[in-house]
């Protein structure tokens, strides 16, 4: 367990460093090494040390280099994008996107291939998709403060595109998975504009698809305000809840079925859990918060399912570490680090006890692991968000 803590801590340190690292491609083949040696070390503190520097270095420049030396003026061009996530708001929809080819038609328009960009559309594109589209680009333009400080190196969209009126998106690569999830997200996105009024229409595709922009901005911003932005927000606990819904549902349904007489229940559901979660993850909006959740649920019930218990801190480490290898970009995103940072505080907590006070403690202790974070990130955090 204390060896995947320690690779996880030693890996997104090594994201942090990011292109001011000084480890290549060539020290990678060290670190393992090193990493494999380690193991033998009779210090304890050494040896998680050691395992930490390896992640470190093993992690380091994995993310893609698409600085700008030229900052273009931006205009009209065809560019090749793969979706990434989607959503979408009162008026349009929007996904993030990774450039993957850029064609000029008004001069000095494109960005550099690899770039983030955010992309808005009518209608929700498929995620996994990649797509041709004659876009409007605009590069975004960092804002550079002459005074020394330190800000969090999550990069975000590097660029924003407004499809073309009048110009249909081009499949260059389908994706049925995304294709069948968007057609569920809009059916229940229509149901929900159909049945409530606003502002509770907004505020439900919120919660289940994960479309802040939904919500009536006047809303929103009272509730950023007020710093209890993250109940609006998809996190690991909508993912684990509606996740675990589900495969208590068909533990129920199995025990009901002649199935329950040859297959255990308990592992046969968790079984189909392993394929629940990141489904759930993917109906929700994709966050990079919502992807960690469903990685760490999808190892819990595959452990289940193989008759073993999991542990979970080892299992949270895991999950970690399997997002920020998959996802490299995803895993400074202020929603991931602060949904590792909370479940950690929570799986922590020893003798929290029972009622609101056991509850008030696990409130108090989670605000204060993020409170540090979001006060470097955002230069703010509120007192009231240990209450929600």
């Amino acid at each position: 367990m204390e060896y995947l803590c320690a690779l996880a801590v030693g890996w997104i340190t090594g994201l942090i460093l990011g292109p001011s690292s000084p480890f290549g491609p060539g020290w990678h083949l060290v670190a393992g090494l090193v990493g494999v040696l380690s193991l033998r070390v009779r210090v304890a503190v050494l040896r998680l040390a050691l395992l930490a520097a390896t992640g470190a270095t093993l992690s380091a420049g994995s993310l893609p280099s698409v600085g700008m030396t030229h900052t273009p003026r931006g205009g009209t061009a065809r560019i090749t994008v793969e979706i990434v996530r989607t959503a979408c708001g009162v008026r349009s929809c929007w996904a993030e996107a990774t450039l993957r080819g850029c064609a000029d038609v008004d001069p000095d328009s494109c960005v550099p291939p690899a770039t983030r960009i955010a992309l808005s559309s009518s209608e929700e594109l498929p995620v996994g998709a990649r797509l041709s589209v004659l876009a409007r680009v605009r590069p975004i333009v960092p804002f550079r403060n002459p005074m020394p400080a330190w800000a969090w190196p999550w990069r975000g969209v590097a660029a924003t595109a407004v499809v073309a009126e009048g110009v249909a998106p081009r499949i260059e690569r389908g994706a049925w998975l995304g294709e069948t999830l968007g057609y569920g997200r809009k059916k229940v996105r229509t149901a929900f504009d159909d049945t409530l009024s606003p502002p509770h229409n907004g505020i439900a595709r919120a919660l289940l698809l994960g479309e802040g922009n939904a919500v009536d901005p006047d809303l929103n911003d009272a509730i950023r305000a007020s710093g209890v932005s993250h109940i609006l927000a998809v996190s690991g606990m909508h993912v684990t809840v509606l996740a675990g819904a589900l495969v208590w549902l068909v533990k129920v349904l199995w025990l009901r079925s002649p199935l329950a007489l040859r297959f255990e229940a308990r592992r046969a559901a968790s079984a189909l859990g392993v394929l629940l979660a990141p489904l759930v993850a993917a109906f929700a909006g994709g966050a990079p918060s919502a992807w960690r959740a469903a990685i760490m649920s999808t190892l819990s019930y595959g452990l289940v399912a193989l008759g073993r218990r999991p542990q979970v801190l080892a299992v949270c480490a895991a999950s970690t570490l399997i997002g920020m290898w998959l996802e490299p970009h995803d895993a400074l995103h202020p929603g991931f680090v602060l949904s590792v940072l909370a479940t950690s505080a929570l799986l922590t907590l020893t003798n929290a006890g029972a009622g609101w006070v056991g509850t008030l403690k696990e409130s108090a202790r989670t605000w204060l692991a993020t409170a540090p974070f979001l006060t470097i990130t955002f230069g703010t955090v509120q007192a009231v968000s240990v209450a929600a």
